[in-house]
């Protein structure tokens, strides 16, 4: 119940907050097309709108973190605000000076880490890139299934690893790498493989039980 009735009054602020801003100058401002949440997907859909021609107006109740979107998160490294460091996210996850402001507060125990900032969850730098699974499409309808979804994970992708194949593509604006390894991580997942668990040449592949090395991405421009 309280669940449902955070989110019935984070619906409200949020309604209330569009209006107010439309209408801040005494008019209504005239938009083709409005985003509402500048997360990992909305802020790819207004630029693609943008760079097709549209007028777009893309609403987020968070700001700016990265350094290169103008963040004024507070400066952790030099210039550099926490969100720009990789791994530097799960400071915010338990430091209350970037949780409150970044985080997303949801009565659920443990707390699931949902960013609130202009790139959603993609600002959790870890560097990793993990897609959505197969089983995780199953339910969720005619035109959301897997093979629905692939074409444009695999449009999304410039993979260095694996090019064009049936799994992964090019030429997006995804820049995916695999981390070089070094003797340490080897050694570590040699023992891995001694205690019996699979090498996973691909996190992204058809199974992601066991250990192998980590593939990392970065949004071009």
């Amino acid at each position: 119940m309280l669940r449902e009735v955070g989110l019935l009054l984070l619906l409200a602020f949020s309604a209330w907050s569009i209006v107010r801003y439309l209408f801040a100058d005494g008019g209504p401002a005239v938009f083709d097309y409005i985003v509402v949440g500048g997360g990992s997907t909305g802020a790819v859909v207004a630029g693609r709108l943008g760079e097709a021609g549209y007028s777009v107006l893309v609403l987020e109740a968070g700001g700016s973190t990265q350094i290169s979107l103008g963040g004024d998160a507070e400066p952790v490294a030099g210039k550099w605000t926490i969100f720009d460091v990789p791994l530097g996210w799960v400071q915010v996850l338990s430091d209350h000076r970037w949780s409150k402001e970044f985080q997303w507060v949801v009565p659920a125990d443990p707390p699931p880490a949902i960013a609130r900032g202009l790139g959603g969850c993609g600002i959790h730098n870890a560097m990793l890139y993990m897609r959505g699974r197969p089983a995780d499409f199953a339910e969720w309808g005619a035109g959301w299934s897997w093979d629905d979804v692939l074409p444009f994970y695999k449009r999304s992708e410039d993979n260095e690893q694996f090019g064009s194949s049936p799994l992964h593509g090019t030429g997006g604006p995804v820049r995916v790498t695999t981390v070089a390894s070094d003797e340490l991580s080897d050694f570590f997942l040699d023992a891995f493989s001694t205690a019996g668990l699979p090498h996973v040449e691909d996190f992204n592949g058809p199974d992601r039980i066991g250990a192998g090395a980590e593939t990392k991405s970065k949004r071009e421009g």
